[in-house]
């Protein structure tokens, strides 16, 4: 559990591992319950609570920014835009928003998805397109790469 961020287990809890028994336990994908977010979110803080959160050190993000602004072009600018054009879905390399966000919480929200508009982007998500999780993380390391210009 300390190896890994709570974006991570989120998204596995939410979407299942592909190729193993664990099945995503997020609405549609055919679990023995389907969770909603805030229950998906609680079960992460049951199983982080036994542990010395003073001991954790925070995990950088391993990602390439150049591949992430590629692929955030590919994959996210035709909703999210940028800062020169319009989008009907927030601008995510704003200044304000990266610095009110954790990148835990930005690989959940890419992975689980976020109210009814941002589906799962995950593989085998129900999202527009399918992501692994280098991608996310090359997106996030670009997004966090534009507070630097």
């Amino acid at each position: 559990l300390t190896t890994v961020s709570d974006g991570f287990l989120e998204g596995t809890i939410a979407n299942g591992r592909t190729g193993t028994e664990m099945r995503g336990f997020s609405p549609g994908q055919h679990a023995l319950a389907d969770l909603e977010e805030e229950q998906v979110r609680a079960i992460v803080a049951y199983l982080r609570s036994g542990i010395d959160q003073d001991k954790l050190v925070p995990r950088e993000i391993i990602g390439t920014p150049e591949r992430g602004a590629m692929l955030y072009k590919q994959q996210c600018a035709s909703c999210h835009g940028d800062k020169d054009g319009e989008s009907f879905a927030p601008w995510l390399a704003n200044p304000k928003y990266l610095s009110a966000v954790e990148n835990p919480y930005l690989q959940a929200t890419m992975s689980m998805g976020h109210g009814a508009n941002m589906r799962s982007m995950i593989r085998g998500g129900s999202g527009i397109v399918e992501m692994t999780g280098r991608d996310i993380n090359d997106i996030i390391a670009y997004l966090r790469s534009t507070l630097k210009q």
